[in-house]
């Protein structure tokens, strides 16, 4: 699971520095990256001329149908249609969207020169976006691999290489390798300072200050108080000889220089040096941006760390008013990392009626940004699947278009051929024999060669489909301290009906496993349905008995299901007392204790799948206290795994492989598990999606 993060106060700093002046977006700033010594640059022809006006406009529907228009006449290939269709896309917020066009250009294995320069455009818009979205490992698997080809082909898209390695090093600082991160942020930092210093202009050490501070943000997001210093010192230095270029906005340096103070500000007051964190907030407050509406938001972030909380809470009045300036609504993002912020600013400081109000407002705004988190998502997935049926017939007509000159070609040589045999029968004998095998071999040839066409998109698409499922389900656990949760999930095809989750609520732990019936893309889809299920219901902090009714209730719902049920299992762990309330349907029963403590399948209400029946009462039960003890919950797809000889690992197998692992963590369990059942195949091919978690509390 891909959790986006709350847009907290100073979190605005990005994006009121991208406001300043006319700054461009990620996405908006590869385009400046022109030339190379082995990539062909397109983007001056007339076709990449008239789109990117178009995308400069406000109209996606008429850009879609230019570069749909431009792709059938051949003025723009696949990749470069993909690219630009992705952008039109991210234009109109449409990131699922934007996503699966991007994707489509990074399984094309042969690529022209032109098509290379838009590969590694879309490479570095597609990791950025993936950032955004939290998808760090899905971040490393576009960027690595487009660096690598970069340097192996000397390519000169400077640019687009800073932010490919910027991308990076964000990837690696929220996945813990502080080290790598810290050389990817240098590397792409190098990188800008060579465009600054090709760039007669101001525009080259703006992308500088930009990524320097961009770094600082990101390590004081990762709580790396020391680097913070250091990034925020590389930026202010830039800022004089910035000044100093004619064309300089005064405007974007007196802005970064007042962002500067604040994040010098919060760095200081984590190191303890408060004295120091209070004078650079004193001068970031002096400023005319520090007595903003903004800027007071801005600010609750140092104010918080600072414990002055009835500043923060005097700040927050203004939020209402900034958020409809800048047009952002209460999402489920915002709601949480701005109200809050706001209820325990107001909460810590003794104001307990307005602290009420806050907790009311956030409760009433809940229902609509669910609702509208949904009409999102669906609308977006329609514009796939709508896009996809579109293409099936484009091919479809392609095949008959290419069958009808093939008759007419046939048509024409049987012609020919009967002519010539009118005057010369006796000596075209052998060459008539000949041009019948030749037709034969070449309508045999264009079958192969549609079959083949035919079978390489599917399996595109089932690839692109297997890393969307997967970037659905978590790849970072939390990092708290007595707190071990590790899963992992193999589906048996391309894509599966198993999923696992987890919700972390203040000091709950909401986690869940689930099988949904069947295999392949339908399982695949009900998947999706019900994690999104579980993770909007535990935010709302819903009892397990509760989740599961609310999600029988939908699930028993025809057009969701078709048919199809789902056995679940959904527990809440009190992460201060140990005590575990759970919930199962139908599913497996889990394994409590292992290792030297012995562990045992319990005995549970097992209650009946999810989308079976309508309106279905789920048993609660509870455990006072699991400290200490591994918890491990797994689908069937571990204990049916079966070798040539058709013999199931067994749950006698499982038992016996936890109460011989010494526990080290809840990864290194599940690695062990993994490697028996592999060995235990002895190279079968996998019968069952395979799901497992385990999560172990400390003393």
């Amino acid at each position: 699971m891909n959790m986006k993060r709350p847009i907290f106060p100073w979190m605005l700093s990005a994006l009121l520095l991208f406001s300043c002046g006319n700054d461009k977006s990620h996405y908006e700033l590869i385009h400046e990256g022109r030339g190379g010594a082995s990539v062909e640059n397109p983007e001056d022809s007339e076709a990449c001329r008239m789109v990117t006006n178009l995308l400069d406009g406000a109209d996606q529907q008429r850009t879609l149908f230019v570069v749909d228009s431009l792709e059938k006449a051949r003025a723009l290939s696949a990749v470069a249609a993909n690219y630009y269709r992705g952008m039109a896309y991210s234009k109109d917020k449409q990131l699922r969207t934007t996503e699966w066009c991007w994707q489509k250009n990074m399984i094309v294995r042969h690529l022209s020169p032109s098509d290379l320069y838009f590969y590694y455009q879309t490479a570095a818009s597609l990791s950025n976006l993936l950032v955004n979205k939290h998808n760090y490992e899905g971040a490393l698997r576009i960027a690595l691999p487009a660096v690598t080809r970069m340097e192996d082909t000397n390519s000169r898209l400077d640019l687009v290489h800073a932010i490919l390695h910027e991308s990076i090093g964000q990837c690696q600082l929220n996945l813990g390798r502080h080290d790598d991160a810290a050389v990817s942020y240098d590397l792409a930092f190098k990188k800008y300072m060579q465009v600054a210093e090709n760039d007669s202009t101001a525009g080259g050490l703006r992308h500088a200050i930009v990524d320097a501070f961009n770094t600082a943000l990101g390590y004081l997001h990762a709580k790396q108080y020391n680097e913070v210093l250091t990034w925020t010192d590389r930026t202010d230095s830039l800022i004089a000889p910035y000044r100093a270029k004619p064309d300089a906005s005064e405007a974007f340096a007196d802005h970064v220089q007042t962002r500067l103070n604040l994040q010098y500000a919060v760095a200081l007051q984590a190191l303890g040096r408060v004295d120091e964190a209070a004078a650079a907030y004193r001068a970031y407050e002096a400023t005319d941006y520090g007595q903003s509406s903004y800027g007071r938001i801005d600010a609750t972030g140092y104010l918080m760390a600072a414990n002055r909380h009835a500043e923060a809470a005097d700040n927050y009045r203004e939020l209402d008013g900034v958020l409809n300036e800048w047009g952002m609504d209460y999402s489920l993002d915002n709601i949480r990392g701005f109200l809050l912020t706001k209820f325990f600013a107001n909460l810590k400081c003794g104001r307990n009626d307005s602290a009420l109000a806050v907790a009311t407002q956030a409760f009433e705004l809940l229902d609509t940004a669910i609702a509208h988190a949904k009409q999102s998502d669906a609308a977006e997935l329609a514009i796939v699947y709508d896009t996809q049926q579109m293409e099936r017939e484009i091919a479809h007509h392609q095949v008959n278009l290419s069958r009808q000159r093939l008759i007419g070609t046939i048509a024409v040589s049987l012609l020919i051929t009967a002519f010539f045999i009118f005057y010369i029968i006796h000596r075209r004998k052998a060459q008539r024999r000949l041009q019948a095998t030749f037709n034969e071999l070449q309508t045999a040839y264009d079958q192969l060669r549609e079959t083949t066409e035919a079978k390489e998109r599917i399996e595109s698409e089932l690839i692109i489909a297997r890393d969307i499922q997967m970037s659905m389900v978590p790849s970072v656990f939390p990092d708290r301290p007595g707190v071990d949760l590790y899963a992992c999930m193999q589906p048996a095809k391309e894509v599966g009906g198993d999923l696992y989750d987890y919700v972390l609520v203040d000091d709950y732990l909401y986690f869940c496993v689930g099988d949904v019936s069947g295999k392949g893309v339908p399982a695949s889809l009900v998947m999706a349905q019900t994690t999104r299920l579980f993770r909007s219901l535990a935010t709302q902090e819903k009892q397990p008995a509760q989740i599961m009714q609310c999600i029988n209730t939908e699930m028993t719902d025809e057009r969701v299901t078709h048919g199809m049920f789902v056995t679940m299992f959904i527990g809440l762990l009190n992460l201060k007392t140990g005590r575990l309330v759970f919930c199962n349907a139908g599913h497996n029963p889990p394994v409590l204790g292992g290792d030297e403590a012995g562990g045992t399948i319990l005995e549970i209400e097992p209650n009946a799948p999810v989308g079976l029946w309508p309106e279905l009462v789920y048993v609660e039960e509870e455990i006072a206290c699991i400290k200490g003890r591994p918890l491990f919950v797994y689908t069937d797809g571990l204990t049916e795994a079966e070798n040539a000889d058709l013999q199931q690992f067994g749950e006698e197998r499982m038992l016996e492989t936890l109460r011989h692992t010494q526990f080290k963590n809840s990864q290194q369990v599940i690695e062990t598990l993994r490697a028996e059942v592999e060995k235990h195949r002895n190279g079968e091919e996998p019968n069952d999606d395979l799901t497992m978690l385990c999560l172990r509390m400390g003393l």
